[in-house]
């Protein structure tokens, strides 16, 4: 019997935060802000391995539904690399930490903010760790209201070193949208 194939396009997931994939159903019904709080008060108590084991499953799902390539972003992403490794999955990764504190959240709910020098440190390491050519690594910047100059200037500057991507949330809520305008 002769072997038939078929060749299927596949599908990119341009945007994917693994760890936080299933942290989102607790957030149906929440308005924007208020399921972001909810995400970053889980990922306070998620150790390494819990973002590993929510990473695997994530993309598992992803690939189940046709999903051939992944960005995948985040302001811890060390656990992922392993991962996508494994399962031998094309991805972008970056690295898209904050610098400055969001003083007007409860620390409960508040993403952890990094030193800046730490980061862009933190970034040329998973860069030179785990850049192939099944797994690229990206730089980048969580947003221009947590970020600094210094930071976003700084993740810039690696990415042109190392001649890959940029990449930072240019606006997650009307707030953030309205902060940029002022």
């Amino acid at each position: 019997m002769e072997a038939v194939f078929f060749i299927t396009p596949g599908l990119v997931n341009a945007h994917f935060h693994p760890s936080q994939q299933l942290n989102r159903a607790l957030g149906i019904g929440l308005g924007h802000d208020k399921q972001m709080d909810l995400l970053h008060a889980t990922d306070q108590i998620k150790d390494p391995k819990d973002s590993t084991l929510l990473s695997y499953i994530a993309v598992l799902e992803g690939l189940k539904a046709g999903t051939t390539c992944f960005y995948s972003a985040g302001s811890n992403i060390d656990t992922q690399f392993e991962v996508y490794k494994t399962l031998g999955v094309r991805v972008a990764c970056a690295l898209i930490p904050k610098d400055i504190a969001s003083d007007d959240k409860h620390h409960s709910i508040r993403a952890k903010t990094w030193q800046t020098n730490e980061r862009l440190e933190k970034a040329e390491f998973l860069h030179n760790s785990f850049h192939t050519e099944l797994v690229r690594v990206h730089f980048g910047a969580v947003n221009v209201r947590y970020a600094s100059d210094e930071l976003i200037l700084g993740m810039i500057d690696l990415a042109h070193k190392y001649n890959v991507h940029f990449q930072m949330h240019a606006a997650e809520s009307m707030e953030y949208v309205q902060n940029v305008r002022n």
